[in-house]
């Protein structure tokens, strides 16, 4: 609640007094930051907030208490409506206030993200919260989680104000770094250098110096030891693969992942797909180095499993969340066909119904992604646009918004980029598929088995 240049000062707008209650018009003050930090959630217009979260209010209006699923709370909990009684997340969201960069108390665990995992709980209560089986403790179940505990998850996204510079294992310790002396105030322009990207994917947030994702990732190490670059999937590599443990040797998906730096708020190349969320998914690497496009040798899989992956590996990571630029409708492997589909042998084509075998994970991690029924998938890309022009506003749907909307199929009205879709997704990309085959058959999803 202190003066100064943290991510909470500059990002929240609270309509209040500082150090006193939050109210419930100042939801922004939370986590829906991570859905619009450049929005106050108060001015006028289609905000992210309202065409992503189907509210039950009128467009422009406040958002009431019942609407916080509304928001990225879908990140956590996309089964919950958010609709039950009880205490909101608003309310018990704030309590601390300490001397900046002190080590935060458990009771300030609440003041950042710890929302997004257990919105209805101040995370001091006995019993299964979603923290504990969210961060692999190691404590007995229904005992209070320890700090060494939190980093196993989210908590990047739960204390940015907290340079993570304590000893101890903690995922935040290297998240936030990018043009600044280690130890400093992060500023506003380092928010990107996270998990924004996740937000934020049109922004390309590429300053030069080093990223925030540099020593990001690191598993396979003594209890609170400090993290290995193997542990990747200790993080937030689940995105990418969440069906790989991460600690096979050899070149991993996020090896080739980033390239690129060019003036900010220009358009970005496909080569910049890295400005946005796929920070997530090679924080080892600046992504300042030459070579290769990170769509070129990234994706698109059926190979040898610690090999370095081939185009058609599409699926083995979360290019879905990473280039919402693309409407997957172009010749050859599309992100949409070959990537999400399921229950098959290992190496085989994916079926529709493994979504979860990507980066479905962060939106229903405790769902496999086996059940029947529609899927994220299928309505996902459509925008139907020509390749590399600029995204619109209301194709965000065709990226990241499964992160937010798991459990909604897209065809609904409230997103206008799904009703111009003339053309059947797998109709469409089976033919093409077939077409580009033809002349370069690297790889078919309709013949590979």
């Amino acid at each position: 609640m202190e003066p100064g240049p943290s991510v909470v000062e500059p990002l929240y707008f609270p309509i209040r007094p500082r150090n006193t209650v939050p109210q419930r018009e100042e939801l922004c003050d939370s986590c829906q930051a991570i859905c619009d930090p450049g929005n106050t959630g108060m001015e006028p217009g289609p905000s992210v907030v309202e065409p992503l979260y189907f509210s039950i209010r009128p467009r422009n209006t406040v958002p009431q208490r019942e609407e916080l699923c509304d928001s990225c709370q879908a990140i956590c909990d996309p089964g919950n409506t958010g609709m039950e009684p009880g205490p909101s997340v608003v309310e018990p969201l704030y309590f601390p206030i300490r001397p900046r960069n002190t080590v935060p108390q458990r009771e300030e665990l609440c003041d950042s993200c710890q929302a997004i995992c257990d919105p209805g709980n101040t995370g001091m209560e006995p019993g299964p919260s979603v923290v504990e089986p969210l961060y692999f403790s190691i404590r007995p179940r229904n005992t209070v989680p320890q700090r060494e505990e939190l980093c196993d998850s989210c908590q990047a996204i739960c204390d940015p104000g907290n340079t993570g510079m304590e000893p101890g294992p903690s995922v935040v310790e290297p998240l936030y770094f990018s043009i600044r002396p280690r130890n400093t105030v992060p500023q506003r322009e380092e928010l990107c250098d996270s998990c924004q990207a996740i937000c934020d994917p049109g922004n390309t947030g590429m300053e030069p110096g080093p990223s925030v994702v540099e020593p990001l990732y690191f598993p396979i190490r003594p209890r609170n030891t400090v993290p290995q670059r193997e542990e990747l999937c200790d993080s937030c590599q689940a995105i990418c693969d969440p069906g790989n443990t991460g600690m096979e040797p050899g070149p991993s998906v996020v090896e080739p992942l980033y390239f690129s730096i060019r003036p900010r708020n220009t358009v970005p190349q496909r080569e910049e797909l890295c400005d946005s969320c796929q920070a997530i998914c090679d924080p080892g690497n600046t992504g300042m180095e030459p070579g290769p496009s990170v769509v070129e040798p990234l994706y698109f899989p059926i190979r040898p499993r610690n090999t370095v992956p081939q185009r058609e590996e599409l699926c083995d990571s979360c290019q879905a969340i990473c280039d919402p630029g693309n409407t997957g409708m172009e010749p050859g492997p599309s992100v949409v066909e070959p990537l999400y589909f399921s229950i098959r042998p290992r190496n085989t084509v994916p079926q529709r119904e493994e979504l979860c075998d990507s980066c479905q994970a962060i939106c229903d991690p405790g769902n496999t992604g086996m059940e029947p029924g529609p899927s994220v998938v299928e309505p996902l890309y459509f925008p139907i646009r020509p390749r590399n022009t600029v995204p619109q506003r209301e194709e965000l749907c065709d990226s990241c918004q499964a992160i937010c909307d798991p459990g909604n199929t897209g065809p609904e009205t409230q997103f206008p980029s799904v009703k111009n879709c003339v053309i059947p997704v797998r109709q469409f990309v089976i033919q093409e598929t077939q077409e580009w085959s033809q002349d370069r058959p690297l790889w078919n999803p309709c013949t590979s088995q």
